[in-house]
């Protein structure tokens, strides 16, 4: 992902940190600048965010479901929180490969769908038999600790 260094790189961080839970001032900040919708900020070489990923990577399925009504860019990690979990199974089947994709600061798609607290996913995910950075149990644990 390419950082857009023509926006004020202090509101981009601003807007990335807001996703993470801060729907309001999402919204305050996109208002101001609409061009915001799809700005990552760059952490360290290699690892970009956006607010959608922001939101994604904490769980935040309102603010994801939101973001990505207002046409945010998704990816298969953000797409297991803001779409039902039939449209990464239908990326998974037309590209197995995909499941070994990762979102902002390199979490993997199965801790995004335990995030989700997208249990069907979850299994679906488990089932394909697939190398992952998780193992079936601590993903029940966070979709029950999440859930709670």
């Amino acid at each position: 992902m390419v950082v857009d260094q023509t926006l004020n790189q202090e509101q981009v961080r601003e807007f990335v940190i807001a996703g993470h839970g801060n729907l309001d001032r999402v919204q305050e900040l996109l208002a101001a600048n609409p061009d915001l919708l799809n700005a990552a900020v760059e952490w360290r070489p290699g690892d970009t965010e956006t607010a959608i990923q922001g939101a994604s990577h904490t769980g935040n399925r309102p603010d994801c479901r939101i973001l990505a009504g207002l046409r945010a860019r998704r990816w298969q990690s953000t797409r297991s929180h803001a779409r039902p979990s039939l449209e990464v199974e239908a990326i998974l089947s037309a590209d197995p490969e995909a499941i070994h994709t990762h979102g902002a600061h390199g979490i993997s798609l199965l801790a995004h769908a335990v995030f989700s607290g997208d249990i069907p996913l979850v299994k679906v995910l488990v089932e394909q038999g697939r190398r992952t950075v998780l193992r079936w149990r601590w993903a029940m644990r966070w979709v029950v600790v999440m859930s709670q």
